[in-house]
């Protein structure tokens, strides 16, 4: 088995033992919540993909905002039938399968999402590649993660190399993710900072 596929293996098993659990979590609301916010505010344009759409929150506000149609792509099976309930929107379309491989022709989209989804990659790169091929041009990408300073960061990856909680692989700082993005034709469009988090926006070229 492949390191790639033994990682899908470990999240895809820690999201569909915590599914029932994701909604109720005040951690996971505290981040989530605000991301969800600042987004919606910046009206993606449809259509939209919300990678690691878990149990469907963020597809329900974007809905319930007005968006015409999300689809959603998640690996726990568990998480998109609690998404299908939570919903209930014949305009959201969910997807279980792996973002590494996306089950979608390209420049499908013209927005894609990860909301709290890149530190649970072993490779946010193979992700980012597929968002880029998916994306039409000029398409944006909007990537919300938690945010450490940089001793706290360490200390929480090396912890994360030893033993993955619940799925999660790695934290990385703002640059970092807008290094590799750009290494697939995104360009930096906005930074914006949340408590102890941030979101960031890019287009394609």
């Amino acid at each position: 088995m492949s390191l790639l596929a033994s990682s899908r293996d470990i999240s895809r098993s820690a999201f569909d033992r915590w599914a029932s659990f994701y909604d109720r979590s005040r951690i996971i609301r505290f981040f989530l919540r605000g991301w969800d916010e600042r987004i919606i505010r910046l009206n993606p344009p449809t259509p939209i993909l919300d990678l690691g759409c878990a149990t469907g929150r963020l597809a329900k506000k974007l809905l319930h905002n007005g968006v015409e149609s999300v689809y959603g792509l998640d690996l726990s099976r568990n998480c998109l039938s609690i998404a299908r309930k939570n919903v209930g929107d014949y305009q959201f379309h969910p997807t279980q399968g792996f973002i590494e491989d996306l089950p979608f022709k390209d420049a499908t989209f013209a927005s894609v999402i990860f909301s709290g989804v890149i530190h649970h990659l072993e490779k946010p790169q193979e992700a980012l590649k597929e968002a880029a091929r998916v994306l039409k041009p000029s398409g944006n990408l909007f990537i919300g993660e938690p945010y450490f300073v940089v001793g706290v960061r360490q200390i929480v990856n090396l912890a994360l190399d030893i033993y993955p909680i619940q799925g999660d692989r790695r934290f990385y700082p703002p640059r970092k993710i807008i290094g590799l993005a750009q290494d697939f034709g995104f360009v930096k469009k906005d930074v914006l900072k949340h408590p102890f988090s941030y979101i960031l926006v890019f287009r394609r070229c």
